[in-house]
């Protein structure tokens, strides 16, 4: 997807992410009104733009500044969509993951005139209402949108005038340039219906758990698991235990959804998994399960 990895802060660039959980709302995915106080004890109203709206005004921009970093994708990455009620956080917004053939949104959704100004502001632009006007670097809305649309005709950014026109009338699409990958466990007991309406929207991959004809990550290839005097390979055995788990799910109800992935336990630096994080996390899991 063309995205770079960023060694200082250890993330790939141009990545917004958030993770899914019972509280969180559509409020928290495009953004919600809250109040603060200001220097005078006074409370004041501002508007915090949600992690959906940040993704799409970081695809926006780079598009209408029409430079080499329009070409790279800009990624928003749900963790857990499961775990929150998916349905009622997209909202509406649901309906633009259909994509046509050039990646872009098959429909429009039409966005509240703070969500516009939240979107504004995500794409960089300082925007403020007094006096219900709206205004772009203290210029009047409707002057800044006659002067970035000349300077989109001038520079035949034709998928920036597209984002203009469709903010101008208050409404909104996913662009080409931004995806969305979203992870889900199938074995989560505590999880929100996903219905077929929102599944289809999506394309699916399934990434099986460790077994014996699975490939060994190089990053744990080495790592040991030290019991007392004895030590194991990591990647060993958590493969010989979702084979034995697989094995007896005959006998033991819902014993399949408590196999563990590579990643399960962590290595420390010297790259082995302790005696303690065997008894106290893996075991304790096992335990709980049946």
């Amino acid at each position: 997807m063309g995205l770079k990895w960023d060694e200082q802060t250890k993330s790939l660039e141009n990545t917004i992410k958030t993770v899914f959980h019972p509280e969180y709302t559509y409020s928290d995915f495009v953004g919600k009104l809250l109040p603060q106080t200001d220097g005078s004890g006074s409370v004041i109203y501002k508007f915090y733009e949600g992690h959906f709206l940040r993704a799409l005004g970081l695809a926006y921009k780079k598009i209408i500044d029409g430079s080499e970093d329009s070409k790279e994708n800009v990624l928003l990455v749900i963790d857990e969509l499961n775990r929150g009620n998916a349905a009622a956080i997209f909202g509406s917004i649901f309906q633009l993951l259909d994509r046509e053939d050039d990646y872009w949104s098959s429909y429009r959704v039409n966005l509240s005139e703070l969500e516009i100004v939240g979107l504004l502001r995500a794409m960089g632009y300082p925007t403020v209402i007094t006096n219900q006007n709206i205004q772009i670097k203290g210029t009047n809305v409707d002057i800044f949108y006659d002067i970035t649309e000349k300077q989109l005709k001038e520079t035949n950014n034709n998928d920036g005038l597209r984002i203009l026109e469709n903010i101008k009338n208050g409404s909104i699409t996913i662009p080409s340039n931004l995806s969305i990958i979203a992870t889900i466990n199938t074995s989560d007991e505590s999880i929100y219906y996903l219905d077929s309406a929102f599944k289809r929207r999506w394309d699916w991959e399934y990434v099986d758990v460790p077994n014996s004809k699975s490939k060994v990550p190089e990053e744990i290839k080495d790592v040991l698991v030290v019991i007392g005097e004895n030590k194991y390979y990591w990647f060993d055995l958590a493969i010989k235990l979702n084979e034995f788990i697989k094995s007896n799910n005959g006998s033991i109800r819902r014993i399949e959804d408590k196999q563990i992935g590579w990643w399960f336990l962590k290595a420390n630096k010297n790259k082995e998994i302790t005696e303690a994080a065997i008894k106290n996390k893996l075991m304790f899991y096992r335990a709980i399960s049946f």
